[in-house]
């Protein structure tokens, strides 16, 4: 029940336009079986397509999951200048 409180609030942010970064996350996915199958993706809270995803593949998971968590902060920040605030979102690492 409290999982679908959740995801009915993220909704009703993401119909209204209101800026949570607490929405947005990036995962890391194996695209391939090249030498370098890896990518970032980064999702909002509500939509099943990734918003933003790496043009690049990488060769390791740890090296697109550096790189997705760089991305990530980024987009956070346009976002949150785009809305008026700061991002308050820690990174872990």
């Amino acid at each position: 029940m409290q999982a679908n409180r959740l995801s009915a609030a993220a909704f009703v942010r993401a119909v209204s336009g209101e800026f949570n970064p607490t929405d947005y996350s990036f995962v890391v996915k194996r695209r391939g079986r090249s030498s370098k199958p890896w990518r970032w993706e980064i999702y909002c809270a509500c939509k099943s397509v990734p918003v933003e995803r790496s043009l690049i593949f990488f060769e390791s998971m740890a090296e697109a999951t550096k790189e997705g968590k760089k991305a990530l902060a980024q987009l956070l920040a346009k976002q949150s200048a785009r809305h008026g605030r700061a991002a308050q979102r820690p990174l872990s690492g």
